[in-house]
């Protein structure tokens, strides 16, 4: 037969048609650029070249694109806030984003269903973004809250391993080419871009909890210190011992109200002292009252108070619930909102924002828990 037998495939490469991303932090396509240089000559010879830029935009933070800072040369490309797709034909230019789980709204800065781990997240609207926080997060997928803070963007994956990992800053660009592919990224190539916190998802809540507690107690004037005790004298703190527990361990031998009538709350926690007696007769992590004794017996009150798997989960809301009143109708931190001891005009948003903001702490090594990192939870 005729025409069988080799058969020739040709293909063309046409310059300007590649597009590069430049991007910020949080992944948004601020601008593309072509594989095109343009000559700029001076005085008859080519000095130098300039980037073919064939698109720019500028957003709100909720993600819409802003007015009269949005430019294109008619390329059509697609990707825009946090990297992702849009979907210009139903709502207009700019105007619908496919996160894949989820359709979002720049416009309105929320999603157009509810989020499939709204449980894990009683505190938040089912259809926010990025937990409200769009300037320092990132909502991927529509499955998991990423959140770059103070130059860091930290990733959780979605397997059942629990451990924290940070992406520094140096790295961002590259976790997001990862995250962006058709065919996903696997554990092991993000944990090539970034670093083990040393602790699980559980600690790292539960740490940011105690030390909010510790915040709560001192009125948000800063955290008590261990040595604290119950009010203050002419301005100044009351204090147990002026040494630390290495200079003097013997200062922190018992509750520094064991053999008093009075004021009964002491510490960083402020325990109460029948509630520490019963902590230090119960629980084997509990010897004296040291910095970690404080601690476990702060993490035993939770547990007592049937609190403790709320705050490892960080469903932050319950646990307060659970410690304003425990089982038994008893105040076990009078300071969180509704305790009757609490700031003026503390509110449980209020606490939850010291929450993160002590999560953030955390993940820069700046903790001002006493149990290192790895050690607070006993099995």
């Amino acid at each position: 037969m005729e025409n069988l037998g080799l058969v020739a495939y040709y293909t063309e490469f046409h310059r300007g048609k590649k597009l590069f991303e430049l991007t910020n932090h949080l992944g948004n396509v601020m601008a593309t650029v072509t594989d095109t240089k343009i000559p700029v000559a001076v005085a008859g010879v080519i000095s130098y070249f300039k980037a073919n830029v064939v698109s720019a935009s500028e957003y709100a933070p909720f993600g819409m694109q802003l007015p009269n800072r949005t430019a294109t040369a008619g390329t059509g490309y697609r990707y825009g806030f946090n990297g992702k797709e849009m979907d210009n034909e139903t709502y207009g230019q700019g105007n619908e984003y496919d996160y894949g789980f989820r359709i979002y709204n720049p416009r309105i800065g929320k999603f157009l269903s509810v989020d499939p781990l709204t449980k894990k997240y009683p505190m938040l609207t089912p259809y926010q973004f990025a937990s409200n926080s769009p300037i320092s997060g990132i909502d991927l997928d529509g499955l998991e809250y990423y959140y770059a803070a103070d130059g860091n963007l930290v990733a959780k994956s979605r397997d059942n391993n629990t451990q924290v990992r940070v992406i520094q800053a140096k790295d961002v660009t590259t976790a997001w080419q990862l995250l962006r592919r058709k065919e996903g990224v696997t554990v092991g190539e993000l944990n090539k871009i970034s670093t083990d916190v040393g602790m699980t998802n559980e600690e790292l809540n539960t740490r940011a909890f105690m030390s909010t507690i510790k915040q709560a107690e001192n009125h948000f004037n800063g955290s008590l210190p261990y040595n604290a005790k119950h009010g203050f004298t002419n301005g100044k703190l009351n204090t147990f011992t002026d040494k630390s527990y290495d200079e003097a361990p013997e200062d922190y031998k018992n509750h520094p109200y064991v053999n008093s009538k009075g004021a009964t709350a002491a510490g960083a926690y402020q325990l109460l002292k029948g509630s520490f007696r019963n902590q230090l007769e119960k629980n084997k992590y509990v010897t004296d009252f040291g910095p970690q004794s404080q601690d476990q017996a702060a993490i035993g009150i939770f547990k007592d108070s049937k609190a403790f798997d709320n705050i490892m989960k960080g469903n932050f809301s319950e646990a307060m619930k659970s410690l304003v009143k425990d089982p038994w109708d008893n105040v076990q931190f009078a300071s969180l909102p509704g305790g009757g001891q609490e700031k003026p005009g503390l509110t449980e948003s209020d606490v939850l924002k010291a929450i993160q903001e002590n999560k953030a702490n955390e993940l820069k090594g700046t903790s001002d828990i006493a149990t290192p990192k790895g050690e607070l939870i006993k099995k």
